[in-house]
């Protein structure tokens, strides 16, 4: 039996993080609360019936196909919020993008790049004008 969600932060955009690593659970939910996510993390994808989502969805790799494969065929949830993959090699990445990620990222990489990712997928327009002013 997998852990319940643990939350780290209280206040912010709402952030479910799946990763199987603690180590990395914790670095990754550490860095985004640091950021002001309220990030909820788990060891394995929650069920999804009858559940609020939160603004974006986090996972590992491994995880991440056991959701498509299993969680959506079994709920009934239609539509994900955005979803960013933790990949440990650039073909994993891309594999989860061309099954449904929205985008991924580094498993070990900068913390700033996570946020900076989680930040275009959450506050799009925000992103946009930030990068055109400093283009």
């Amino acid at each position: 039996m997998h852990a319940r969600p643990t939350a780290v932060a209280a206040t912010g955009t709402p952030v479910l993080l799946v990763e199987v690593d603690p180590n990395e659970r914790a670095s990754h939910g550490a860095t985004l609360a640091s950021r002001g996510y309220a990030v909820e993390m788990a060891d394995a994808w929650p069920s999804l019936t009858g559940v609020a989502l939160p603004a974006i969805l986090i996972s590992d790799v491994q995880s991440f196909e056991a959701l498509m494969k299993e969680a959506l065929r079994k709920s009934a949830v239609r539509r994900l919020p955005p979803v960013v993959v933790l990949a440990d090699d650039p073909h994993a990445g891309v594999s989860a993008c061309l099954s449904g990620a929205d985008a991924w990222v580094p498993t070990h990489g900068d913390g700033a790049y996570l946020v900076d990712t989680v930040d275009g997928l959450v506050y799009p327009f925000t992103a946009a004008a930030r990068n055109a002013a400093q283009a």
